[in-house]
């Protein structure tokens, strides 16, 4: 039975890392679009591949903290009675209490607070963006193959 659980959190974690790691190639570039020169490709993948790399960190982290708190909240339901908009509070909410932990252990975080907050903002969104598309993915599967959320 952990080991199951410990699965689930590791597989949902690894697919946030995928997604995360597009979103963080898409945002680096787009920063990068107005310096576009001939040899733009050359000294522009270092500095994509670095900044997609920290953001898929970041996804499998956040993804194994809203496994956790799914675990948590959801104790032993099938996903097909789980709601969307649930889902989505339960992303953010593992999303920003990693983060957020995080931040505050730093000590920054009350000198930097705007910046802080903007961050945990953006990443509780994706996290929220990012539960909700697990939910719907975890919908197609058929019924007979669908595995519940594990009881805790």
């Amino acid at each position: 039975m952990l080991l199951r659980k410990v699965r689930g959190c590791l597989l949902i974690g690894a697919s946030w890392a995928m997604a995360w790691t597009v979103v963080g190639a898409l945002r680096a570039l787009s920063q990068l679009i107005p310096a576009v020169t001939p040899d733009f490709w050359g000294s522009a993948f270092p500095v994509i591949a670095r900044v997609a790399g920290g953001w898929g960190v970041a996804g499998g982290l956040s993804g194994v903290a809203f496994a956790v708190t799914l675990m948590i909240a959801a104790r032993g339901r099938p996903f097909r009675e789980l709601s969307v908009v649930r889902m989505a509070a339960l992303g953010a909410v593992g999303t920003v209490v990693c983060w957020g932990a995080l931040l505050l252990s730093d000590g920054d975080f009350v000198e930097n607070l705007a910046p802080s907050i903007r961050a945990l903002v953006m990443l509780g969104t994706l996290g929220a963006v990012s539960a909700a598309a697990t939910l719907v993915l975890a919908r197609r599967q058929p019924v007979s193959e669908q595995i519940s959320a594990p009881a805790t």
